[in-house]
């Protein structure tokens, strides 16, 4: 059956940086069809007929303090395990809710302005150089308050997202925020993607939700005019590469001219070149 994994469960032990885990590692293996022999600590095929890929969404894990430079602090904390996985879509939180209403907020302001990174969200800044870009994209996933003598406050209605409650007999909705709320959300695109083009291989579809993305016009202020490539790595292992677009990616496997190849390639053997494709436009 096709679906895809959500996965808003994260280990915050600050360890890996970037490293692969077991957890990562079972995550890689399981999105290639693979899974682990522990009689000979190797990979076997899921399916003795074909591979069965899957698609694993995971959130980026959420700061442990905030603090009013959230920035700073969601620079300096790195992506929770198992967000590191290779294979996976890692995603983070940003928020565009920067307005409150509620008259019992009266002198709070909101922390992180609107289309910046969440004050809930990790990056992987402090992941050493041959490590993957994490979060790959980022998603709405609420706001903070501060008032004038630097006291954070959440969660706030007008700065979080509603969701169904868990126990519908209760109450029927519940305030929710940060990268799990993120990830539910880029989730539900892609099992959109699924849903319209169900030939389409999880890659592609992590492909399109990753070339659907967009940097806003607050994170771009972050890249100084005539700054080059170290400035652009720095935004892409805090933002990813950015806010997916759901209607960008749908019509980009439609008739947007892009190229969507589904095929096997092979391109190194021992250290050398082997294999490559070329397509004719």
């Amino acid at each position: 059956r096709a679906r895809c994994f959500s996965l808003a469960v994260t280990a915050a032990d600050e360890r890996d940086r970037g490293q692969p885990t077991s957890w990562s590692a079972a995550i890689d293996a399981l999105a290639a069809g693979r899974s682990f022999d522990p009689s000979t600590k190797g990979l076997l095929y899921l399916d003795a007929t074909s591979e069965v890929r899957r698609l694993f969404l995971i959130s980026s894990g959420n700061v442990s303090d905030l603090e009013l430079a959230h920035l700073d602090r969601s620079d300096a904390e790195a992506v929770h395990d198992p967000g590191q996985a290779w294979n996976a879509i890692t995603v983070g939180a940003y928020t565009e809710k920067a307005f409150i209403t509620d008259p019992s907020f009266a002198g709070w302001s909101p922390l992180a302005p609107a289309g910046d990174l969440s004050p809930w969200s990790t990056t992987s800044l402090t992941f050493a150089e041959p490590w993957p870009i994490k979060p790959e994209v980022v998603f709405e996933g609420g706001n903070v308050a501060r008032d004038g003598e630097g006291n954070i406050d959440f969660p706030i209605p007008d700065l979080s997202l509603l969701s169904t409650h868990f126990r519908p007999a209760e109450r029927a909705f519940a305030l929710t925020w940060a990268t799990s709320a993120a990830v539910a959300q880029v989730s539900r695109m892609t099992a959109m993607i699924s849903a319209d083009y169900p030939q389409l291989w999880p890659e592609m579809i992590r492909a399109l939700i990753v070339h659907s993305a967009d940097w806003t016009r607050a994170m771009k202020a972050h890249l100084p005019s005539g700054q080059g490539k170290r400035a652009r790595g720095t935004l892409l292992r805090r933002y990813g590469f950015g806010v997916p677009n759901i209607t960008r990616a749908l019509r980009s496997a439609n008739d947007s001219l892009t190229l969507l190849v589904q095929e096997t390639i092979h391109p190194f053997s021992n250290g050398k070149m082997q294999e490559m494709h070329i397509h004719e436009l």
